[in-house]
Formats: structure tokens, sequence, C-alpha cells
């Protein structure tokens, strides 16, 4: 009898652990990652932003205004729910990229689609999701 007590009791709380495993994995699912690069000149900001679905960002500068800083917190469900609203507007199609010198080069990775552009020279849903990011970066910044 002890030994049916002893294998319920294991069984229940390994249930228990991998049920919380998963969700710290599911907290963990990145829902946008948004990069910017260096130019010739190097003058411009260089960072990366990743955005998971639970809300949570990790903000790196490498160069620019607050350089070697990062900023880690949690977005608004307000801004979670705007972000998820711009990003469904995203083409589904990559389009081709070819470098232009001296243009940061701005990088976009959303449901396993990475869009390489510059961002001075795009237009459409592109050019407001890449405004909306950047808003982003600023309010993560002022924070």
């Amino acid at each position: 009898m002890k030994k049916v007590i002893m294998i319920m009791t294991l069984v229940l709380f390994s249930c228990r652990t991998n049920e919380k495993v998963m969700g710290q994995e599911m907290a963990n699912e990145t829902l946008v990652s948004y990069s910017k690069g260096p130019c010739l000149g190097g003058r411009c900001p260089v960072y990366r932003l990743e955005v998971y679905v639970n809300g949570t960002y990790y903000l790196k500068k490498s160069k620019g205004a607050y350089s070697q800083r990062e900023l880690e917190g949690k977005l608004s469900d307000d801004e979670l729910k705007v972000l998820n609203q711009v990003l469904a507007s995203i083409p589904s199609e990559v389009a081709p990229f070819k470098r232009i010198r001296d243009v940061p080069v701005t990088g976009l990775t959303y449901q396993g689609k990475k869009h390489r552009y510059h961002a001075s020279r795009i237009e459409g849903p592109l050019h407001t999701i890449n405004s909306r990011m950047e808003e982003l970066v600023s309010t993560i910044h002022a924070r």
C-alpha cells in the first residue's frame, strides 16, 4: 500500500513539474525579433530587441545612445495587443534583399520568417511595422 501511495505521489508531482516547464517554455517563445545593424560611418545606433509571446522583452544596445545597455521588462497588455495587431499585417513572403553601402540593415523575424531591409527604403505594411518597432524601442528607453 505504501508503494502505491509513493508511486502516485511521484506521478502527481512529475506531471505538475512538466506543466510548469512547458509553461516556462511557452513564456520564452519569441514573438518578434527586431534589430538594427551598423552603418559605415559608425554613428548609427546598433541594437536588438526580442519580444516574447507573454509580453516580456529584452533590449540590448551595443552602439549609439545608451550603448552597452541591456533592458528587460514587460509590455502592458495594451502594448502587446497593438503589437500583435501590427504584426498581423506583415507580408507573408520575404522580399529579396540587396545591401546598400552605408545604410544600416534592419532585421525583423516573425513567425520564423526573417525580413532584412533598409528602413529608409521601404513602404506599405513593412514600413508601418518598422515605425511601430522603432516607437517601441523609444518607449522602452524612456522607462
